[in-house]
């Protein structure tokens, strides 16, 4: 559904929800897993989650990103979860 490091940064929360039922999450603890492959730039992250709410917003799908405050994200989930290798 989204690709690149938007539809990656997705999936990691998505995943961490599903796995343990967290919804709150941290620029910090973002930038700090590495298996997310995010681009050096530090300032990038929140132009990345700001794009990625806007195409949430415009696909009408029921996941949204709501920003608690500095460096704090959330992310809301209508409904069931189902991840796949092929995408969100």
């Amino acid at each position: 559904m989204i690709k690149g490091v938007a539809g990656r940064l997705l999936a990691w929360m998505l995943e961490q929800h599903l796995a343990n039922g967290r919804s709150e999450f941290t620029n910090r603890e973002i930038r700090l897993d590495g298996g997310l492959r995010l681009p050096d730039f530090k300032d990038n992250l929140e132009t990345r989650l700001l794009l990625l709410r806007r195409r949430l917003e415009e696909k009408a799908l029921p996941i949204r990103l709501v920003r608690l405050g500095r460096g704090r994200i959330a992310v809301e989930v209508e409904g069931r979860v189902r991840l796949s290798r092929d995408g969100v």
